[in-house]
């Protein structure tokens, strides 16, 4: 179960939202970037231990839908145009900086940050290719 503040949980019964997602990558390196869905920069503390992160506005990602599986199958999220970010560069991506990278995907009220945030994903990414890379590995 995920649990929220009374104030954010609140806010989700409201009838105007001012939800942006957020995005936390944290590289097997230690180095953490933030990306958000809202058109400015939010800085957050997700309260994870990592302190604030500024969460990059305007990277081009889309989130799709998310899956929820039942018993023991695997969760799915599908995410286009993530990697659309000067942070995140090809060269990175076939050294491989990206693999086994941690995610943590959230909601939060861009408008009232103290309120929190609203968990929905989090999890690592075994292998993150650009299209160069996937053909290499299709040879």
């Amino acid at each position: 179960m995920k649990t929220v503040s009374a104030g954010l949980a609140a806010h989700l019964q409201g009838s105007s939202l001012t939800l942006a997602t957020c995005w936390k990558i944290t590289r097997q390196d230690g180095k953490v970037l933030g990306f958000t869905s809202h058109d400015r920069d939010i800085v957050f503390d997700l309260g994870d231990g990592g302190g604030a992160v500024t969460y990059a506005a305007a990277t081009g990602f889309t989130r799709t839908k998310i899956e929820n599986a039942a018993g023991l199958a695997v969760d799915n999220l599908d995410v286009a145009g993530v990697l659309e970010s000067a942070a995140i560069t090809a060269a990175d991506i076939r050294a491989g900086r990206y693999d086994f990278a941690e995610v943590k995907i959230f909601d939060v009220n861009y408008a009232a940050l103290s309120q929190g945030a609203l968990p929905l994903r989090r999890g690592d990414r075994e292998d993150v290719e650009d299209d160069e890379r996937a053909d290499q590995k299709g040879d």
